[in-house]
């Protein structure tokens, strides 16, 4: 019995520790997960998540849908200036769905990334609601820790009008002043995701057009066609005034190369020196015989033992042998 019984738990702790290995590198292998959660003032209305960067150790790296686009995501207006562009490419969403009856919606198991939320306009009675687009970390730092799980609420704006006029305004960015002409632009004004204008700003026009008497119903955006320089876009909306600004990138200072000197004539040199007569040498000295002595005897050092000792431990150690033989003999005879 007592040996099935010690069989049993040795096999319980075996089946223990093997299921904590396995817990242990289960965990280790999967890739940590997150959600994000946004609150809204309506109900049943669609929503689009967009995961446009990757977080590496390297840093922040945008998507390939998302890579052809000249956006500084770091910028405060980056969310709406990629909404833009994904409106009018019709590039498809990550996740979709709607807000609850609490105005909530919830994207869940989220890898690490950049990601974009885009809520559609919405008219309740004789209001109209557009919503601004939202750009959030995952992980999102927050007071020197990583937050997994992110709540937003959206922002958003509302008007009673039925008709409006949208103008557009373009701003180069250009401080140590690289560029002497600007080239034309073609700013697209987007009703939803079509193209509904096309118009081409310019020093003629002061950079600046104003679509008239819109209807607000529907959603509107702008958004410019490839700019032929290279340079970061990025798009600002106040109600129906957009403003696109094109940064031009820093050159780094390079100074020219100095010419170089003329080399100088190189001296004549000089002859050399009559050697030295040698001086005679002297006659050496004749060492002197030594003569052998006694070796002294070494002293050898004691070590401190002693060796008398040794036969009294050696008996002792054999009676104690002796004695546990017969005790062992003892216990036997009698069980």
């Amino acid at each position: 019995m007592k040996k099935k019984r010690r069989t049993s738990v040795l096999t319980a702790v075996l089946i223990c520790v093997m299921l904590l290995v396995c817990s242990v590198s289960v965990s280790r292998g999967a890739e940590r997960t997150g959600s994000i959660e946004m609150v809204y003032e309506l109900s049943d209305v669609p929503f689009s998540l967009y995961r446009v960067a990757l977080i590496t150790d390297s840093g922040v790296v945008p998507t390939e849908k998302f890579e052809r686009y000249h956006v500084d995501l770091n910028s405060e207006n980056a969310a709406q200036t990629l909404a833009a562009y994904i409106q009018r490419d019709k590039i498809p969403a990550l996740r979709s769905d709607k807000t609850d009856g609490s105005g909530r919606v919830d994207f869940e198991a989220l890898e690490k990334g950049v990601y974009l939320v885009i809520g559609e306009s919405t008219k309740v009675e004789e209001t109209y609601y557009t919503v601004m687009p939202s750009l959030i970390s995952l992980p999102f730092p927050h007071d020197g820790v990583q937050e997994w799980y992110v709540r937003g609420k959206v922002k958003f704006e509302k008007h009673t009008d039925k008709l409006t006029d949208i103008s557009v305004l373009k701003i180069w960015k250009d401080p140590a002043g690289q560029i002497t002409t600007y080239p034309d632009v073609k700013v697209q004004l987007l009703r939803g995701s079509e193209v509904y204008d096309t118009v081409t700003l310019n020093a003629g026009n002061s950079w600046k057009y104003v679509w008239k008497d819109l209807d607000t119903r529907c959603q509107w955006s702008v958004t410019e066609e490839e700019p032929e320089i290279e340079c970061k876009v990025e798009i600002s909306r106040n109600g129906y005034a957009f403003v696109i600004t094109n940064a031009i990138p820093d050159v780094p200072e390079t100074t020219a190369p100095t010419e170089p000197t003329e080399p100088t004539a190189p001296t004549t040199p000089t002859g050399p020196t009559s050697p030295t007569s040698p001086t005679r040498p002297t006659t050496p000295y004749t060492p002197t015989t030594p003569k052998p002595t006694t070796p002294v005897t070494p002293y050898i050092p004691q070590t401190g033992q002693l060796n008398w000792p040794v036969p009294v431990l050696s008996f002792a150690g054999v009676v104690l042998f002796l004695t546990g033989v017969l005790m062992i003999r003892k216990n036997r005879d009698e069980k």
